[in-house]
């Protein structure tokens, strides 16, 4: 009997709790040293130079052609709620169309000056980014009048628009058509996790493992912020492909690094559990690829 293995799965966020290992605490750290009891006058002197920082963290609809294309996708979702994947036939074309619109950059995280855009869904990355952006202005703001950063969410349209149509075409195995529109997001997204997730799992169902595991690794080896707080599914997703080739101790590796940014998860314990059992001699399983629904929450 084939091992099941999700083809995709809603991150799970820890953003909050991993912001002490991430590199925007750390900049908070150095840029907001503490005081401490043999130097009071230090501290004082030190807070009185320190950039004065207002972070406002709002939330901004998209316009234009940009808001006529969230209601395309929002529609598709709405249908697909209602009925699955086949609730997304058709609306195929128009999103198509949508992906086909897109700009030629369309980043996670987007500066402009004290304007940091965030395009994500979860609070958690929101936060997390806010925190990077005060870090900055910390580092190297000027003394003086305090200084206001907007932080503003808005929905990851052309993002989102790459994702449903690459995980309606893993679920109908049309994964060249998958590889197609994932990487059109990924042009324009460099760093957006869940669609190298989505791409691995394309190429697994060509049974491309190796290629499945570049992917992978090409992502954890950025730095950006919201790809460091979400490494687990990549890590799954390696440690899959490494099983396929046999590569265990590396597998099993992977699978560890996962649950350290989620403890617990099942599926990589599974997969664990079958690494000891292939260890043992048990013969070993093809991959059943199950799919689950995307949704605006799970693209980040």
């Amino acid at each position: 009997m084939p091992r099941p293995l999700t083809t995709r799965s809603a991150i799970a966020l820890f953003a909050l709790s991993l912001m002490a290992a991430s590199p925007a605490s750390a900049a908070l750290a150095q840029a907001a040293p503490p005081a401490t009891a043999n130097a009071p006058q230090a501290a004082e002197d030190a807070d009185a130079n320190r950039p004065q920082i207002n972070i406002n963290v709002t939330g901004a609809r998209v316009t234009g052609q940009e808001a006529r294309d969230l209601q395309v996708i929002n529609r598709a979702l709405e249908a697909m709620q209602r009925n699955g994947y086949p609730g997304l036939t058709r609306h195929l074309g128009a999103l198509r169309a949508v992906l086909d619109r897109a700009p030629a950059a369309y980043p996670l995280v987007e500066v402009n000056g004290n304007r940091w855009i965030v395009r994500a869904d979860d609070m958690s990355d929101v936060l997390l980014v806010a925190a990077a952006a005060s870090a900055s202005a910390q580092k190297g703001g000027a003394t003086g009048a305090p200084t206001q950063i907007d932080v503003v969410r808005q929905d990851n349209v052309y993002g989102l628009a790459s994702l449903l149509l690459g995980s309606d075409a893993v679920e109908r195995r049309a994964y060249d058509d998958a590889i197609t529109y994932l990487d059109k997001g990924l042009a324009i997204q460099p760093d957006n996790v869940m669609l190298a997730f989505e791409k691995g799992a394309a190429l697994q169902g060509l049974q491309k493992w190796q290629e499945a595991i570049d992917v992978s690794d090409a992502m954890l080896a950025r730095k950006d912020l919201l790809i460091i707080t979400h490494t687990a599914p990549l890590h799954r997703r390696r440690g899959a492909s490494l099983i396929e080739l046999g590569r265990l101790d590396e597998a099993q590796a992977a699978f560890d690094a996962s649950l350290k940014s989620e403890p617990g998860n099942n599926a990589a314990l599974n997969e664990l559990a079958y690494i000891t059992q292939l260890r043992a001699g048990r013969p070993a399983t093809p991959i059943q690829l199950i799919p689950n629904r995307p949704s605006g929450a799970e693209l980040h």
